[in-house]
């Protein structure tokens, strides 16, 4: 069940202008079939994706069919990396105007692009009544078989990676840079991974206090990772953000952080990487 733009059905269909089309070419004129879709990863006894949804429609006679139980609101979650596909109705409201709620799915079977898309589907043979269908059709009633599509949005998309099931840090890739001095370092975000680059003396140090334990892993993460998340998230709000957009980090940041454009850059990081300057003083065994 894909979506497309210019696809005929035969009979209207509660659906999105395509590109190049007026408000006077729509099958039914001035109701709307609205979806939101949002991804969250949650990590409870198995990682999950929730997709928060909320789903209406202005359209009386739609609102009519689902409130008596002959139509319903559905979702359609696709992965083609992984062949997963699994159609959901899903409960409305006593009125038929609009659903809402949340959908965990084992995040297991998916990988890569995974695309939402939202119905109104009839679940029997109806006949449909509405003063609101376009008079280019020269009718205003006509009957659909079950399983017939009465209102459809273009799916929506997220990005499953193995990057979002592990720490952030995973990121962040050591890359050696004999023109850097000690004590500098540069962040390049061009790539799937975040390069940091110090020199090879530098580097040896750092992986050493990486496995030193805590505390000086907190202040690994203070000095360098916390400075460069900053760099990262700045660098995505600004102008130039489009750089990134598809880079692997990106496409994982927003997907595990749905709320990462938000505030102060530096506040985010922090909040992102559990505030690591709180364990500092496990370095002197505190």
């Amino acid at each position: 069940m894909q979506y497309d733009a210019h696809k005929s059905f035969g009979y209207p269909v509660l659906s999105p202008l395509a590109e190049g089309e007026t408000s006077e070419d729509a099958d039914y004129l001035g109701v709307i079939f609205q979806a939101s879709i949002r991804p969250e990863i949650k990590v409870e006894k198995e990682v999950k994706v929730a997709i928060n949804y909320s789903l209406q429609t202005s359209l009386v006679a739609l609102k009519e069919k689902i409130a008596e139980g002959s139509a319903a609101y559905f979702l359609h979650i696709t992965c083609p990396a992984t062949h997963f596909s699994k159609l959901l109705e899903v409960k409305a409201s006593d009125d038929g105007k609009k659903s809402g709620g949340e959908w965990k799915i084992p995040a297991e079977g998916l990988r890569g692009d995974v695309f939402v898309s939202s119905f109104i589907l009839s679940k029997k043979d109806i006949e449909i009544h509405s003063d609101r269908i376009n008079p280019e059709f020269g009718f205003d009633t006509f009957s659909v078989s079950s399983g017939s599509v009465l209102a459809i949005r273009p799916p929506e998309s997220f990005y499953i990676d193995k990057d979002l099931f592990r720490p952030i840090t995973s990121l962040f890739i050591w890359r050696n840079d004999e023109e850097l001095e000690d004590g500098e370092f540069r962040v390049d975000l061009e790539d799937d991974y975040i390069h940091i680059r110090v020199n090879l003396e530098q580097e040896k140090r750092l992986r050493k206090i990486m496995e030193q334990g805590e505390g000086p892993y907190s202040a690994f993460l203070s000095s360098i990772v916390l400075s460069a998340f900053s760099h990262m998230l700045i660098s995505l709000k600004s102008n130039s953000s489009e750089d990134y957009e598809d880079t692997r980090w990106a496409k994982v940041l927003k997907n595990k952080y749905p709320n990462w454009h938000e505030g102060d850059s530096l506040v985010m990081a922090q909040n992102i990487l559990k505030k690591p300057i709180k364990n500092l003083h496990r370095i002197e065994g505190d």
